[in-house]
């Protein structure tokens, strides 16, 4: 009987959507998935960013976050943009968890987070240049210390995704754009899954949104019609391409752009 559910899903992924629709459609603990607020750490952060310091303000953030997922774990399965730590889940996993995954097309992705770079230092204005840059991640992410650039962090995440779906424990990957695409039907998956109570009526949420003034039907239309790919062009596709596992996307539904297509498109 599945009576707790875990989210793990990457940044600008829609997880916090996700988590919504779970908490509003099933009467399932739902596992924390982000660090608390802290009044007093956000405030010393506040102070050290007007004094100057914001960079000392940011380490002290993510220090304390790694420090919390690290002695917290046994609670919280994880943060949720984790490297699904399938072994460790294995081991350590009580009985009647649910694990719910969030995937969502490389290219989207890497344009989300290049506007957003959470967790990976101070934002680059230039796409390419943000492309081409290693990174390390951070220590809750579980994915080593070994800087990479970033399409390599969707491709590490991607294949503990697999990893976890053929670990035998009871999870469901979902495509943030199915999800877009048809909340009942995701949520009809999830309930089949799990064996969990179907309702006949599913309870939709306001679309959580980091982008003041845009709702679902914003978000419809760059992810379904992908207005997002107005903003690559074949610098950028081949760019991505270089470091992209086409093989992995493609087991996920993910086609790799052809960058000579995105060349001709732009000049039509």
């Amino acid at each position: 009987m599945i009576h707790t559910l875990k989210v793990y899903g990457e940044r600008n992924t829609g997880t916090n959507y996700l988590a919504e629709l779970l908490v509003a459609n099933f009467d399932r603990l739902l596992l924390r998935g982000t660090q608390p607020l802290w009044p007093a750490r956000r405030a010393l952060v506040h102070r050290l960013g007007r004094m100057g310091l914001a960079p000392l303000g940011r380490a002290v953030d993510e220090a304390t976050s790694d420090l919390y997922f690290a002695r917290a774990f046994p609670r919280t399965l994880g943060w949720k943009h984790a490297e699904v730590p399938v072994e460790r889940l294995a081991r350590a996993t009580p009985g009647g968890v649910g694990f719910v995954v969030l995937t969502k097309n490389p290219y989207s992705f890497l344009l989300s987070l290049h506007r957003r770079p959470y967790h990976l230092g101070a934002p680059v204005p230039d796409l390419a240049t943000f492309l081409a840059r290693p990174v390390r991640p951070a220590r809750r992410e579980m994915s080593g210390r070994a800087p990479c650039r970033p399409a390599e962090i969707w491709n590490r995440k991607m294949r503990s995704y697999e990893r976890l779906a053929a670990s035998g424990l009871p999870a469901v990957v979902l495509r943030y754009e199915d999800l877009l695409a048809d909340e009942a039907g995701a949520l009809g998956r999830i309930a089949e899954a799990f064996g969990l109570p179907m309702s006949r009526r599913w309870a939709g949420v306001t679309y959580s949104t980091k982008d003041p003034g845009k709702g679902r039907a914003d978000y419809r239309d760059r992810y379904l019609r992908e207005q997002w790919r107005e903003d690559l062009d074949a610098d950028t596709v081949a760019a991505i391409n270089t470091d992209l596992d086409a093989d992995l996307a493609a087991r996920f539904g993910y086609d790799v752009i052809d960058p000579a297509a995105v060349g001709r498109r732009r000049a039509a």
